[in-house]
């Protein structure tokens, strides 16, 4: 199996990042050799892209972009139409030079209201 880069939660709640192991059961080894189960429902690839500040982007993060003076934010997945990863609700190419300025805030796990309505002060009104 090619070495695929991910994080997931362990047991205790906290992310451990390394490549996969196995998927049954899910396992993921760190650099340094030590292997963790992890629960398969927190497993998120890794993109191989980095936010503006230079952090790892992985599947289901949170991020947020300002266009045209607006925050907007979004969640990372996979978008089988693109055949690439993209960010919920807009459908655009993490890669694409049209938003400069990608951030990762959190992530759908941890940090499930950066999304809701209700948090939403910022920027464009996304239809959910």
């Amino acid at each position: 199996m090619k070495n695929l880069k991910a994080r997931g939660k362990i047991s205790n709640g906290n992310w451990v990042y390394g490549v996969i192991k196995s998927f049954s059961p899910c396992e993921i080894e760190l650099p340094n050799g030590d292997v963790y189960s992890v629960n398969i429902n927190s497993l998120c690839l890794y993109t191989g892209i980095k936010d503006h500040n230079g952090k790892e982007i992985y599947e289901n993060d949170t991020i947020s972009a300002v266009y045209f003076g607006d925050e907007i934010r979004g969640y990372v997945k996979w978008g089988e139409k693109v055949g690439g990863w993209v960010w919920s609700n807009y459908f655009q190419d993490l890669v694409s030079d049209f938003i400069p300025e990608l951030v990762v805030i959190g992530n759908t796990f941890d940090n499930p209201t950066l999304l809701s309505y209700e948090n939403r002060p910022w920027g464009i009104k996304m239809n959910n």
